[in-house]
C-alpha cells in the first residue's frame, strides 16, 4: 500500500517536478488540503504560502501525454 509523506515545518513534500502526485484522494500528503479553486496557486504565491500544483492524472493532447493539474 502507498504510503504518503508527511508535510514538516509548514513546507509540501514535492516531486522533482515540482508538484504533488495526487491521483486518488488516499494520496494527499498527510497534513495538506487539496484546493480546487480558480487562482489558489497565485494567491499562495501572493502570501507566501508553499504549495505544490496537483497531479492529478494525464491526457493525450496531439498525439502526446500531457500532465492534467487540478489545484494545489
Amino acid at each position: 500500500p502507498y504510503e504518503p509523506a508527511t508535510a514538516r515545518d509548514g513546507l509540501v513534500p514535492k516531486s522533482p517536478f515540482g508538484n504533488v502526485y495526487l491521483y486518488k484522494a488516499h494520496m494527499l500528503t498527510h497534513g495538506t488540503v487539496h484546493v480546487q479553486l480558480p487562482g489558489v496557486a497565485r494567491v499562495c504565491r501572493f502570501l507566501g504560502v508553499d504549495f505544490a500544483p496537483a497531479l492529478v492524472g494525464w491526457e493525450l493532447r496531439g498525439g502526446q501525454n500531457v500532465p492534467t493539474l487540478d489545484g494545489v
